[in-house]
């Protein structure tokens, strides 16, 4: 899914185990325990705003954020509430 229109693709998923009930992740940031699925924050938004994809590329989206995060902070994967700006980046 995108926090904003126009941003970056972001690592999210949802979840339910029979002990804990549903759970969410949105940029690696865990929402939930709950029995309920909407008093969880976030569950709509990643439901209805995210598409369906694999674990590894949820995975990969994650590690791609910390090595942004780290390395690139330019990398609009480090900054992922803001919309991608072309004119920001050298040309190749």
């Amino acid at each position: 899914m995108r926090l904003v229109r126009g941003g970056p693709w972001v690592g999210a998923a949802i979840w339910w185990t029979e002990a804990d009930g549903w759970s969410c992740m949105v940029d690696g940031e865990t929402f939930g325990p709950s029995a309920d699925p909407w008093a969880v924050p976030n569950l709509d938004r990643v439901h209805w705003g995210g598409r369906e994809t694999t674990e590894a590329e949820v995975l990969y989206r994650l590690g791609l954020k910390q090595h942004a995060t780290l390395y690139n902070p330019d990398h609009p994967a480090a900054k992922p509430n803001k919309p991608i700006d072309l004119d920001d980046y050298k040309p190749l």
